[in-house]
């Protein structure tokens, strides 16, 4: 089967073509880094302008991710949290990953809060810090305070993310579907393995689902002192724009931190196992996306 033969490649032929010169680009930096001429090793950059030939096979993989964008980022994201599947050196790589995403301009992020919400960012906000607090796939954060006084966070969804998804996806729908052709892929079902893909991704991209979870949390562990939910503002949120209380912290991937900080990492790992049990088995809804990034 060709490529051109597959209808959802063919229609989307330019990102195709995108897609493929930049794994291209990639893959011959990994043939240029192995040759002992130093001079050659600057020929190919990234998009930040870094020598590709001077990183190594992992860095390569993770740059490449993010240099595809949002669906590869979050592909990336995915396999950071299965070592068992693509190696700790390469997990540990992608887990950069999380919340290390190249993020948009300010005046991207200031119309598209002002579109959502309908009124200008000076009255919604008393403070907007413009510089984000993180990038990830879908979104980026931003710190700001209410005209009330409240320390919140924004969060974001990047230009034009849904476009950019639908067109990602219907392209990894069309290499599954050339892949259950190969013998050893069809035993792993791609296809279902893209959809499945395509349902989790799509959900994520409607913030108003993730409100009612955080809501949803918030009374179920309402009577839990251990357990701190964000509260949520729904009047200046929508489906792209999520606002929400502002809780400092540690992440618990960083565990000398932790440490050094005077906190039990064991009692930190009691309590984790005890809410995830407790969401499962007492409550019927669980966090399915726990990487050291959320």
């Amino acid at each position: 089967m060709k490529l051109s033969s597959i209808p959802q490649v063919y229609r989307n032929f330019n990102r195709t073509v995108q897609i493929v010169s930049v794994m291209s680009k990639y893959g011959l930096a990994d043939w240029i880094s192995r040759l002992d001429v130093e001079f050659a090793k600057d020929f190919l950059k990234s998009r930040d302008g870094a020598a590709l030939a001077r990183f190594n096979r992992d860095q390569r993989i993770r740059l490449v991710l993010a240099e595809l964008g949002p669906s590869f980022i979050k592909l990336g994201q995915m396999l950071s949290t299965r070592p068992d599947l693509v190696g700790t050196e390469l997990a540990t790589e992608l887990a950069l990953l999380q919340d290390d995403v190249q993020a948009d301009p300010p005046e991207k992020v200031k119309a598209l809060i002002e579109a959502e919400l309908k009124r200008p960012i000076g009255e919604l906000f008393a403070e907007f810090d413009e510089k984000p607090l993180a990038s990830a796939s879908i979104g980026q954060v931003h710190a700001a305070r209410l005209t009330t006084g409240e320390h919140v966070v924004v969060k974001v969804q990047h230009a034009d993310i849904h476009s950019k998804v639908r067109e990602d996806l219907d392209i990894l729908s069309g290499v599954a579907q050339l892949a259950e052709k190969l013998p050893e892929f069809r035993n792993y079902r791609p296809r279902a393995v893209v959809e499945e893909f395509r349902r989790t991704l799509t959900r994520e991209l409607d913030f108003s689902r993730e409100l009612r979870n955080m809501e949803r949390f918030a009374h179920a562990f309402a009577d839990d002192p251990t357990v701190v939910i964000p509260k949520t503002y729904p009047q200046l949120s929508t489906s792209r724009v999520l606002t929400m209380q502002r809780i400092d912290g540690l992440k618990l991937a960083d565990a000398e931190k932790l440490r050094t900080s005077g906190v039990d990492v064991q009692e930190v790992a009691r309590r984790g196992s005890r809410l995830f049990l407790e969401m499962i088995f007492s409550h019927g809804v669980y966090h399915a996306d726990p990487h050291p990034g959320n």
